[in-house]
């Protein structure tokens, strides 16, 4: 009996650990459960956000547009240009000799209702299309948050020169040089080596060149300061042979900014983007 006695004990020990393992095992595979959830419901949580805010700026873009066509065709000036557009975009406008929210020097009236506006695969970058004596016109629209509100700083063409415009910054003398270069030696006597130049054209334009016994690279490019530093954007190719950029659009060709008063550079095209200082000149 004593025997059967500690059988019986040594059973109900064994059956009740697995009860607790088992136990412990449920809790595990629910907390783990939870916590699953939790993060698909953050997820969708963000996503749905991220929607919402692009929403808001198609729609505040649709109404920018629809605001100032609506003028055109009945000859008001009722759009509110200080809610949608930034300071520095105004002034550039005004610089053009032609409508540069239209995109057009001639027009007749527009049909708000086919008005579209679209995002596109670049953050804070949206796709307007519209009809115009005829014809589609498709014009592509940069935002930024300035001080708390979302500002129009660029309304462009293409959709790469889609940047911000800068245009106070940009008329300052910071940056007013003709030329810069850099040069590395070739190995060999007979060899030049290869040159790079950033040429100076206007206040939006800059142009970027490449050149060595076998090759010849030319690359117009769109000019962007912000905080003391100049970026150049590709824009297109003035080769010869049409050498056109196939890096990353969305970062700079080339960024220049000075130290110690002199001016210095990096680019994915020069050097493996390792730090270069450049050299001024007047030829």
């Amino acid at each position: 009996m004593g025997i059967n006695k500690k059988l019986r004990l040594l059973i109900l020990f064994f059956f009740i650990q697995a009860s607790i393992s088992c136990t412990q095992h449920a809790k595990k595979e629910k907390n783990a459960i939870g916590d699953i959830s939790t993060v698909n419901i953050e997820t969708q949580k963000t996503e749905l956000e991220n929607n919402n805010d692009e929403i808001k700026l198609i729609n505040f873009i649709r109404d920018f547009y629809a605001s100032y066509l609506t003028d055109l065709n009945n000859s008001t000036n009722t759009c509110d240009f200080d809610k949608y557009l930034s300071e520095d975009f105004s002034k550039h406008l005004g610089d053009l000799d032609y409508n540069g929210i239209i995109h057009a020097q001639d027009y007749e009236k527009f049909d708000i209702n086919t008005l579209n506006v679209s995002k596109t695969s670049k953050n804070n970058v949206y796709k307007v299309v519209f009809i115009n004596m005829g014809h589609e016109t498709i014009v592509y629209i940069k935002i930024k948050l300035i001080n708390k509100d979302y500002k129009i700083t660029n309304i462009a063409r293409d959709f790469n020169q889609a940047v911000d415009i800068i245009e106070s910054e940009l008329r300052s003398d910071e940056y007013d040089f003709y030329k810069l270069i850099y040069h590395i030696k070739g190995t060999e006597a007979t060899d030049p080596g290869i040159m790079y130049e950033i040429e100076n054209i206007d206040d939006k334009t800059a142009l970027y060149r490449n050149f060595s016994v076998l090759r010849y690279l030319e690359y117009s490019c769109i000019k962007q300061q912000e905080k003391g530093i100049l970026k150049l954007f590709y824009n297109e190719s003035l080769s010869v042979d049409y050498d056109e950029y196939t890096g990353d659009l969305s970062k700079p060709l080339i960024t220049i900014y000075l130290k110690d008063e002199e001016y210095y550079a990096v680019s994915p095209l020069i050097e493996d983007g390792k730090e270069i200082r450049l050299e001024e000149s007047d030829f």
